[in-house]
């Protein structure tokens, strides 16, 4: 193994897939697995075991996930049967990418994964480009959750996934600098 990375198992178990995620021992925040990646992929698991979903509620989905760091929780649903765009800065492509090749025969017969980059500091130069804000959406200026800004990847990140039904993994992020993970079905 290569000088600086370490291993860590994950085991999707409804499907009876193990995820083989590859860290590194130095880096930024993307560098390893957060416990909150391990937390949100067991749940969409899980939710495959409970009546009302069932094995197959994931299965043609189009999952757009923002942030995905080593990509845990977006191959987790691959392996589920979604069809997944993960996103993350530049610097996490690589770990992100080695990721996604060395388990892309866990999802072969169920979804597909892969991943872009999407930087919110930068503003697009073409409509095909992720980045800054088209405008600000206002519906409702004393219920702060209906501001929402719109940015191009909204648009046509999704459309980009092969599919009919979305399902979006994502943060809403506040003026304060923090964040709410949230999940909609």
């Amino acid at each position: 193994m290569e000088s600086g990375i370490f291993t860590r198992i994950f085991e999707v178990e409804t499907r009876e897939k193990s995820l083989t995620l590859y860290q590194q021992q130095v880096g930024d925040v993307s560098c390893v697995v957060w416990d909150a990646a391990l937390v949100l992929a067991k749940y969409l698991d899980h939710l495959c075991q409970v009546e009302g979903f069932g094995d197959k509620w994931l299965e043609e989905k189009k999952v757009l996930e923002l942030g995905a760091g080593t990509g845990c929780v977006g191959m987790t649903a691959a392996c589920l049967g979604a069809h997944v765009v993960m996103t993350d800065l530049e610097s996490t492509m690589p770990i992100l990418r080695k990721n996604i090749s060395m388990n892309e025969e866990q999802w072969r017969d169920s979804g597909t994964a892969r991943a872009e980059v999407l930087d919110w500091e930068i503003n697009p130069s073409t409509p095909e480009h992720f980045g800054a804000p088209l405008q600000e959406q206002s519906h409702d200026s004393r219920d702060p959750v209906s501001r929402r800004t719109r940015y191009p990847w909204t648009n046509t990140g999704l459309e980009r996934i092969p599919g009919e039904s979305n399902v979006e993994v994502s943060s809403r992020i506040h003026s304060f600098g923090k964040t709410t993970p949230e999940v909609l079905l």
